[in-house]
């Protein structure tokens, strides 16, 4: 190096506690190098409001037991980066309105997370990058924290890209990459959080919304499991538009008493023999419109009540596949304005035996297979058994 050239970073060498410990409101750190040469909880922690830290880097060097960041209210954070083991990130704990950009933060745990929301609200990241390499760690965690926004980031590593808990409402991912192990996005209680104009990929799942999830929206983004693509597993009133979902498994799969469901305007497919690109197993009154579903077999129905299936392309890739079947005592079938089209030794609508109550078929165009429709007998008793 050049040794005419004189850095004026200023380095801090924290003991204890931590580098800053902030109580006053409105101050300013800027172009500060932290790294602990002992055990310390935190790099920098702001109990005050109007904190802005702006090139400022975090290095732990296995020093930091809590957080890099523990960050108040009205906080702008940018062009930083925290790097530590078996602590958090960013921690915004109880924050409103703070600000995260262009940084990074990397850590290396199972139970701290690169950046972690614990209550608060309308905060906001925006060019971040993020990675937890820990096996079983997260990258995001949202816990009992609303209305926040995530832009134009970088999330990888770890099991989990994002995880909403705790009653996590209203928050939106938009314009994001997640590629991760198991989960690209994890819900549990929690409703109302949007992933939007968003790429996920993960070994597993793109995205599962389990039981306490409700009201979720997923627009116009890229859902890749090496699994399955979007899995409900119980969950309530999702949205899923204009999207393209892919699983080496099951594109789609919903379960559980996954309920009040709506896919529309997506392409949802599958790339195994054995797999239905589009399971529908248990659940009841979920809708597919103006959509195209492609695989062995495009969509399974099984001891499902009232699916809907509108305005949307299905054809089975498999010489005997169909474009869809029904089994398990299913109840209710309707399927308007669509195109079924079954592999050339297949039926393009097979409705096993055991099923009951109406099947409705309005304006369909049927196509390919060696039968059209094969209907089995429909129980009886109670139901009408109707077609």
């Amino acid at each position: 190096s050049d040794p005419g050239l004189v850095s004026t970073r200023t380095r801090v060498s924290p003991t204890g506690g931590s580098a800053f410990d902030i109580k006053s409101a409105s101050v300013n750190i800027i172009g500060i190098t932290i790294v602990p040469t002992a055990s310390v909880a935190y790099g920098i922690t702001a109990s005050s409001a109007y904190v802005t830290i702006s090139s400022v880097n975090v290095d732990a060097g296995g020093n930091i037991t809590t957080a890099g960041m523990r960050l108040s209210s009205w906080t702008v954070v940018s062009y930083s980066s925290v790097t530590v083991g078996d602590a958090h990130g960013y921690w915004l704990d109880g924050s409103t309105r703070t600000q995260v950009s262009y940084s990074t933060a990397v850590n290396n745990s199972a139970g701290r997370y690169p950046i972690y929301l614990s209550g608060g609200k309308n905060n906001s990241l925006t060019a971040i990058y993020a990675s937890n390499p820990y096996a079983s760690g997260y990258v995001l965690y949202i816990n009992a924290s609303d209305t926040n926004s995530v832009t134009q980031s970088y999330f990888m590593n770890g099991n989990f890209g994002v995880n909403f808990a705790g009653g996590a409402s209203y928050n939106t991912i938009d314009l994001s990459t997640i590629v991760v192990i198991t989960y690209g996005v994890l819900a549990n209680s929690s409703s109302s959080n949007t992933i939007q104009n968003s790429y996920l990929k993960s070994n597993n799942y793109g995205i599962e919304l389990q039981s306490g999830s409700q009201q979720y929206s997923i627009i116009a983004s890229t859902l890749i499991g090496g699994d399955t693509g979007v899995r409900i597993t119980g969950g309530i009133s999702h949205t899923i538009s204009r999207s393209y979902v892919n699983g080496a498994f099951y594109g789609i799969a919903l379960s559980m008493n996954a309920r009040f469901n709506t896919i529309s305007l997506s392409t949802v497919t599958s790339s195994n023999v054995s797999y239905p690109a589009l399971y529908i197993s248990a659940s009841s009154s979920n809708t597919i419109l103006d959509s195209y579903i492609q695989g062995s077999t495009a969509a399974w129905i099984r001891s499902s009540t009232s699916t809907v299936i509108g305005g949307s392309v299905l054809i089975s890739t498999r010489n005997g596949g169909s474009a869809l079947g029904m089994d398990g005592g299913s109840f209710n079938l309707a399927l308007t304005s669509s195109t079924f089209k079954g592999g050339p030794q297949g039926a393009a609508v097979i409705i096993s035996s055991g099923n009951f109550g109406f099947i409705t078929l309005t304006s369909n165009t049927i196509t390919g297979g060696q039968w059209g429709i094969s209907i089995a007998t429909m129980a009886c008793g109670l139901c009408n058994g109707n077609l």
